[in-house]
């Protein structure tokens, strides 16, 4: 989850980590999307969440060489984190979450509970980027994907005013 709590504050605006948003906050962002059809096109075969401004939320996530995203936690354990590792560099570094830790492999799915503990590193000397998008615990029927959507839908709202 793209979101760090406050003491992690400083890699939201640090160039060795960075995101090209193609869903951010539920929003299509049609000049990034539009340069990735069929990227597009997957990934609305997916289970996405559809929770209004929150998701889906779905990037190109890169991480410089040497960087380290230190560990954190995502606030609900419905939905699950997919990486799809688009670039893996030899000796990239790995995905812990909770105590097991797995490198990316090129075309191979990392798909985890992110509101497990995690943390990522890259320690070859080039930068790594994945696909990263949200879906749906498997677990979830149609009814209760609805009410969470609605809970935390109206959590926003709550907390706007």
């Amino acid at each position: 989850d793209m979101q760090l709590d406050e003491n992690n504050k400083d890699l939201l605006d640090n160039n060795d980590w960075g995101a090209l948003y193609l869903w951010e906050y539920g929003r299509l962002v049609e000049e990034k999307a539009s340069l990735f059809p069929l990227t597009i096109k997957a990934l609305e075969a997916a289970p996405l969440p559809l929770i209004s401004s929150q998701s889906p939320m779905a990037l190109f996530s890169r991480l410089t060489s040497g960087t380290r995203i230190p560990p954190h936690n995502g606030l609900l354990n419905t939905r699950l984190i997919c990486h799809l590792p688009i670039i893996v560099p030899k000796d990239c570094g790995a995905l812990r979450v909770g105590n097991e830790q797995r490198p990316w492999v090129e075309g191979e799915m990392l798909i985890f509970d992110d509101s497990i503990e995690h943390e990522a590193w890259n320690t070859s000397k080039k930068e790594r980027v994945i696909l990263l998008f949200e879906v749906w615990r498997p677990e979830l029927n149609e009814e209760e994907r609805q009410l969470v959507s609605t809970l935390l839908a109206a959590v926003k709202e709550y907390h706007k005013g």
